[in-house]
């Protein structure tokens, strides 16, 4: 991974989803800057590697189940929600929404959990604005 997506700038995280040591396919790329990740998207989506076309796109709130993804909303630099990370592993979603409460409202949480059921450290908020998630980060 780093060596395909490291070409487009610094680095920052670089996270291989596995279960059982083996990949599940997905993996999050985080950079020091946005445009970096813009590189990223606009030579990587759709190349294959490994054999395998990949699908590279900002992490961001999912499309609903049963519909259809329009090719607009891949690589939009503007989104309402946010990444949390390194917190607490004894940290809850009511401790989340209290503190990112004060910059506005809130629609979702998301706390990552494992197979286990138990917390991974990160959440994803989605605020009611791009400009309130905007003044949150």
């Amino acid at each position: 991974m780093r060596e395909i997506f490291g070409a487009y700038g610094e680095m920052t995280k670089c996270k291989l989803v596995q279960k059982d040591g083996r990949s599940r396919g997905i993996a999050f790329v985080e950079y020091e800057s946005a445009a970096s990740a813009q590189k990223a998207i606009k030579s990587e989506d759709g190349v294959s590697h490994a054999g395998r076309q990949i699908s590279v796109e900002l992490s961001g709130k999912k499309p609903e189940f049963d519909a259809p993804r329009r090719q607009d909303d891949r690589g939009s630099a503007e989104t309402n929600c946010v990444f949390c990370g390194n917190i607490s592993f004894n940290t809850s979603e009511d401790t989340i929404r209290d503190f990112f409460s004060k910059v506005g409202e809130i629609t979702s949480i998301r706390m990552a959990r494992g197979d286990d059921g138990r917390p991974k450290g990160f959440c994803h908020i989605d605020f009611a604005t791009v400009e309130l998630a905007k003044e949150a980060i």
